[in-house]
């Protein structure tokens, strides 16, 4: 349920959605109802995508089951959720750059291949960005 805000004297709807420790938030432009209104339904179409991006577990341990699977699956254990949805998603931005199937022989993976993905990331998103990537494909590689 949308709730009022105040920020900086200004008042204005804000939607918050929470789905298994994911939150998401959006404030909207005023406090009329026309805004409550467009945070309710943001609110209602944004947990629905959140069910549905939970629900599809990508297939990370179809991928080189012996190297990402196992390693998504140690990591799970000994560390916090949001540690393991940053590795997940390293590794699922890896496998959609370079449409990687689960019958991806390791040695195809080097370290030019890595180089390319590190820098798309630098350049699509930032360099902090892909040195998190980095340190987590190396991670799993070591």
């Amino acid at each position: 349920m949308p709730s009022l805000t105040t920020k900086r004297g200004r008042r204005r709807w804000r939607g918050i959605v929470i789905v298994q420790g994911n939150r998401r938030e959006r404030l909207f432009p005023d406090d009329i109802k026309k805004s409550r209104h467009a945070a309710i339904v943001w609110e209602e179409a944004e947990r629905t995508n959140l069910h549905k991006s939970l629900a599809e577990t990508i297939a990370t341990d179809c991928l080189l089951n012996l190297w990402a699977g196992e390693y998504l699956d140690d990591v799970r254990t000994r560390f916090s959720v949001k540690t393991y949805k940053e590795k997940q998603t390293a590794f699922k931005r890896l496998i959609k750059m370079f449409d990687l199937t689960p019958d991806t022989p390791i040695d195809r993976i080097d370290t030019q291949m890595a180089r390319r993905f590190l820098k798309h990331q630098c350049d699509t998103r930032s360099g902090y960005a892909a040195n998190k990537d980095r340190k987590n494909l190396a991670r799993a590689w070591s």
